[in-house]
């Protein structure tokens, strides 16, 4: 089953690829790609993750992906004939030298304060070796997150606000830095400087490798909506896609390398075992997944879970109500472990929570309106009816597709792209950022 669900999800990709004019940012090409990345994963590895899939489980994804299609279908069609805008030729952002300076010293005293604070997280381990300390603080958010224990040291107000403007400036940083180079041909380098000096904030912010995974989603995204726009690479010919296809698998190969060494750092010598990485990381979601609908199929008509507040839907905006004086009852972050030859997983898909949260039959229904959202977006950016010259849209959107190509491996896409206070401070910072430097 397995090889035959990789099978249909590249006859898939094949088809979104040409139906949307071969748009390599199609959501349905996109969602497809990762399904059938972390399916043929776990094809390859099929007897170290304990053995075959179900019909069932097949029928799912490949259902939901086709929900999530059809949306997509609709507002195409409601584009097809339409103008793009004209794109506006306009001047380069200019960010002098000493401001490029200044940001930097803000993100490295923002560095060291985190830091700092990583390092009395460690401390109630009796661990005072950076690296070690890792996997340490890495178990820390772990039980606080699932609320075993008390957050005994909890970040105040001003490290957070520091922690947000850091992120927004260096995402501000690659933002002007793909401006300049897609929009006007124009490369500084020093323009990355915040971007590279701030990224490891985020190591230090999750104790995991989640946040560096959503930083290679947002670079992604924005360099190739950006070249999307000007057109720089026309992919009706293939003669013109190679360069950036090379560059593409060099960039892949660079975040699997990371990704891997993060790893090693978090976990020990015992994770450099490369199969039990791969096969934790990628091809369980779908074992996972597997395990989960053969026992939902189980009850009465496949009835909804006593989960009846859609709490994976809405956990986000949950959590900051309950920062407020409310108490809704929230379960753990992290589910059950399940074990296989090789390892042990919890992670089950995107499909899992939207299933528990509106039943079987209403993840279709949201998956489809979820295809409606995801193009209605893309074709606003693409067309030119969202403005292009705006840092905001684009990490929108990066946040999107960050949940989009993550759906195999996290919760349900509506969860990731919900409210939150830090999503509220980055968008007012941005704002700030945009006035001082692009505003006058």
């Amino acid at each position: 089953m397995l090889f035959l669900l990789s099978a249909l999800l590249f006859l898939l990709i094949i088809i979104s690829y040409f139906f949307s004019r071969r748009d390599i940012i199609s959501p349905t090409f996109l969602l497809s790609f990762s399904f059938f990345v972390v399916v043929f994963i776990a094809y390859m590895f099929e007897k170290e993750l304990g053995g075959d899939i179900h019909g069932h489980t097949v029928a799912v994804i490949l259902v939901g992906i086709l929900a999530f299609n059809i949306g997509e279908i609709l507002v195409r069609q409601y584009f097809r004939g339409r103008k793009r805008v004209a794109f506006r030729d306009r001047q380069r952002i200019l960010i002098r030298d000493k401001y490029i300076f200044l940001m930097c010293v803000f993100i490295v005293v923002t560095l060291y304060f985190s830091y700092k604070h990583f390092m009395s997280i460690s401390s109630l381990f009796g661990v005072d070796d950076p690296v070690l300390a890792y996997g340490a603080v890495r178990s820390y958010y772990v039980d606080v997150s699932n609320q075993k224990m008390d957050n005994i040291v909890a970040k105040n107000v001003g490290l957070i606000l520091l922690e947000n403007i850091s992120y927004t400036l260096i995402f501000y940083s690659l933002y002007v830095y793909c401006y300049n180079r897609f929009f006007k041909g124009v490369v500084k380098g020093k323009l990355l400087l915040p971007f590279l000096i701030g990224c490891p904030i985020y190591l230090f912010q999750s104790g995991g490798r989640s946040a560096y995974l959503q930083i290679a989603t947002c670079v992604a995204s924005i360099v190739f909506m950006m070249i999307k726009q000007t057109e720089v690479v026309r992919c009706e010919k293939i003669k013109g896609l190679v360069p950036y296809l090379y560059r593409v698998v060099k960039y892949i190969l660079l975040v699997i390398f990371l990704f891997l060494g993060l790893g090693y750092v978090r976990s020990g010598e015992e994770e450099m075992d490369l199969v039990s990485v791969v096969c934790s990381y990628t091809g369980s979601s779908i074992i996972g997944l597997d395990l989960f609908l053969t026992e939902y199929l189980s009850r009465p008509l496949g009835m909804m879970t006593e989960n009846s507040w859609c709490e994976y839907t809405f956990r986000t905006l949950y959590d900051f109500l309950n920062r407020f004086g409310f108490n809704i009852s929230l379960d753990s972050y992290h589910d059950e472990f399940f074990r296989y030859p090789v390892g042990t997983s919890n992670i089950y898909s995107g499909f899992k929570y939207m299933i528990e949260d509106f039943s079987l039959y209403g993840m279709f229904f949201v998956m489809f309106l979820l295809g409606i959202v995801y193009t209605l977006f893309w074709m606003c950016m693409k067309y030119g009816y969202l403005n292009v010259y705006n840092p905001l849209n684009y990490w929108f959107l990066s946040v999107f597709f960050h949940a989009l190509v993550m759906m195999p491996l996290m919760y349900s896409l509506p969860g990731n792209i919900m409210i939150s206070t830090g999503l509220i401070l980055r968008v007012f910072f941005l704002y700030v950022l945009r006035y001082l430097c692009q505003g006058r």
